[in-house]
């Protein structure tokens, strides 16, 4: 048998190269652009997340490459090649967020937004900068002491996961402005510590000295709710664990766990203080400075079979459940905690069901693609072939021409922000080419 002439290896992959006229395909993919944007009419929701899925893309004019020989390899230079496909942009429904998640958790509208009422006068934008810019300093305060750095750096440790929590579950925000209670607090935090005189003004008040929001709730009533409100819709958003299933474990090493598990130690500290739901030890700014540098640095520590208890005295048997914590010294609920577990693990569940059936569908779809000239291949033939791909700066269009609305203009800002999608498909033209060259040039070879 004759073998092929290894000179003419260049010419003979080039002519192999026909076999991939006159098109090669390349996988679609999606990828998020923007969130919490509004629709326009006629979308099948008010607001959704913005995603854009490229698809049905073909990579054309690879069948006639005109070689080059070179030392220890040739060089396949293609003609003007062709990228082109379909740019769809698509929208699945998300709820309007009226909270600032990743700042004070305060109301970006001009009024708190929350079941059972809220305060209805509106917060002053510039009132709203100065709370926030006491609530850096006084983060910066506890920064300052060995203590308190422990205790934001366990806070921080999962502020990522309590954001997402905030941002996916109507029921946590919902839960966060009922009544008006909790901005009625902060308000009045930031009055008691911003007092000329500090350590006169009291930030936990009794009941016969002030009430907070429309059910005329203690500060610590609405503290103390809001820390069991977290622990259960964050460990409620857990997509590994059913609380409805009596059978189910908590994983330790899931990050809902591990946030859960931080927002019950603060609990913890909290009532170190002598504070709990229904006793109020008043406490000054400099008072709870003071307790924070005085303590023995370490946060107390709630464990997983602690969470469960939590969750069972809500969902099973609640008498026997309460009885197993008591025998444990671990927390127990009160009639109306209960119902709030029971309640936010059902909505939890309601939230995740919808999430799972919630599909993103096509706003618009248009024509997108490229000319992309100058592209060389440079093969080095040897027992494991390389091939390098070249390929010179093009410019990638969308049909934009039908992208109207906040959806449109938001969609066209963020492409020219997102250079990973660029590279995305720069990445898959490299490998498309690759591809090809390397199944040609083994046909060459025989």
């Amino acid at each position: 048998m004759t073998r092929p002439d290894p000179t003419d290896l260049p010419q003979r992959t080039a002519r192999a190269m026909a076999a991939y006229d006159p098109a090669f395909p390349l996988q679609c993919f999606d990828f998020p652009l923007a969130f919490g944007v509004d629709l326009p009419p006629g979308a099948h929701a008010p607001h959704g997340d913005l995603g854009m899925r490229f698809h049905d893309f073909a990579l054309t004019g690879l069948s006639r490459p005109r070689p080059v020989a070179l030392p220890g390899g040739f060089d396949l230079h293609f003609p003007a090649l062709g990228f082109q496909g379909r740019a769809t942009l698509t929208a699945k429904s998300s709820p309007e967020i009226t909270l600032d998640t990743g700042g004070g958790l305060m109301a970006f509208g001009d009024e708190d937004i929350g079941t059972g009422g809220g305060p209805t006068d509106p917060l002053d934008p510039a009132r709203k900068g100065e709370m926030l810019e006491q609530a850096r300093r006084e983060r910066a305060r506890l920064m300052d002491s060995e203590n308190g750095r422990k205790l934001m750096g366990e806070y921080n440790e999962h502020n990522e996961v309590y954001n997402s929590v905030f941002v996916k579950s109507a029921a946590a925000r919902n839960a966060w402005t009922a009544n008006g209670a909790t901005r009625d607090m902060a308000e009045h935090t930031h009055v008691a510590l911003g007092d000329e005189d500090p350590t006169v003004t009291v930030v936990n008040p009794e009941a016969r000295e002030r009430t907070f929001g429309t059910r005329q709730v203690t500060y610590n009533q609405n503290a103390f709710v809001q820390q069991l409100q977290i622990v259960v819709n964050t460990i409620s958003q857990d997509p590994t664990f059913n609380p409805w299933d009596p059978r189910a474990k908590l994983d330790p090493e899931s990050r809902y766990v591990k946030a859960s598990l931080a927002a019950m130690n603060f609990g913890k500290a909290t009532e170190k203080t002598g504070n709990s739901k229904t006793l109020i030890k008043p406490l000054t700014g400099p008072d709870v400075h003071g307790t924070v540098d005085a303590s023995d640095g370490e946060m107390p520590k709630s464990s997983v079979g602690e969470l469960e208890s939590v969750i069972a005295q809500g969902v099973q048997d609640g008498g026997r459940a309460a009885a197993e914590a008591g025998d444990r010294g671990w927390r127990v609920l009160d009639e109306e905690d209960r119902q709030l577990v029971r309640r936010h693990l059902y909505l939890g569940a309601l939230e995740r069901a919808a999430e799972a059936a919630n599909h993103p569908r096509d706003l618009w779809s248009g024509d997108a693609g490229a000319t992309i000239a100058g592209v060389v291949a440079r093969v080095r033939p040897g027992g494991d072939p390389e091939v390098e791909v070249i390929i010179p700066a093009f410019e990638f269009d969308i049909d934009d021409s039908a992208w109207t609305g906040a959806a449109g203009d938001t969609a066209r800002d963020r492409l020219s922000e997102v250079a990973f999608a660029r590279s995305f498909l720069l990445d898959r033209v490299e490998t498309a080419i690759r591809e090809a060259v390397r199944a040609a040039l083994t046909r060459a070879r025989g």
